[in-house]
């Protein structure tokens, strides 16, 4: 194996997750024993997972796999993006989200930099293995809130086989990959604590269509000052397969990286 070494560093490597907020708030959820972490990303490689790495600041992001994990020189060798220019971001030295799906439990943790390597005669890049790594069961997920002033509506089909009139557009509260929260206004459609709403749609701006099948968790109604009520739907997602998982992921780390960056 051969690697380049990693550019100069002013401090020792920072492996905050997200931010130091969420990284306080999730940090019940840290693991931090290095066999543990090393077996992680093993099983992360061996089970040919798809891995999100993402740029903190430019916000880019591309679908990587782990092509070694080098405990004795604690080192981690991702696959390259197939754009050069955005390879070239990532080893700008802005920190670098790691995140992928385990056996359902979301994994993910952040590195202060990335650097080009060699691995085989392959082109890689390199990064410090992680000092913690959080892990997130399903009602653990990480939230985003939607922006209001892009509103994303999910479509409610109200029957099976449903005609025009037979769906409710619900706004989308928040998001993760668990499930969503919406808000309707009441009397637009009736919903019990267990029911499911199947082949439930909305549009990600920049992703695509997502359709899912939702069930009720929780029920909350908001009074309004001028009269009436908003509710709210707490759903989880049943069943989402891979592909829409990957969707939503990429959504998420896009929402909370443009949070980021406005918050310099």
């Amino acid at each position: 194996m051969n690697k380049e070494f990693p550019p100069e560093s002013d401090g020792p490597e920072s492996t905050d997750v997200f931010s130091e907020r969420d990284s306080q708030a999730n940090s019940q959820y840290a693991v931090r024993s290095k066999s543990e972490i090393v077996h992680i990303l093993n099983s992360i490689q061996n089970q040919n997972v798809l891995v999100s790495l993402s740029t903190e600041k430019t916000g880019d992001v591309f679908l990587s796999s782990i092509i070694d994990v080098d405990h004795h020189n604690n080192m981690l060798v991702m696959d390259p993006a197939q754009n050069r220019a955005v390879n070239e971001r990532f080893v700008s030295g802005q920190k670098v989200v790691f995140e992928a799906m385990l056996d359902q439990v979301r994994v993910y943790f952040t590195v202060s930099r990335v650097w080009h390597c060699i691995h085989k005669g392959e082109a890689g890049l390199c990064m410090h293995i992680p000092e913690s790594i959080v892990r997130l069961q399903r009602r653990d997920y990480f939230r985003v809130h939607l922006p209001s002033s892009r509103p994303v509506l999910c479509a409610i089909p109200l029957q099976e086989n449903p005609s025009e009139s037979d769906w409710v557009a619900a706004i989308v509260d928040d998001l993760s990959l668990g499930g969503i929260a919406i808000l309707f206004n009441e009397g637009e459609m009736q919903a019990e604590y267990g029911m499911i709403f199947k082949g439930c749609r909305f549009s990600l701006p920049d992703i695509g269509e997502i359709e899912a099948d939702l069930e009720v968790r929780n029920i909350t109604q908001i009074p309004l000052k001028k009269g009436g009520k908003k509710i709210r739907l707490g759903c989880q997602f049943v069943s989402l397969n891979s592909s829409v998982q990957t969707k939503l992921q990429r959504y998420i780390i896009k929402l909370e990286c443009e949070r980021r960056s406005k918050m310099g």
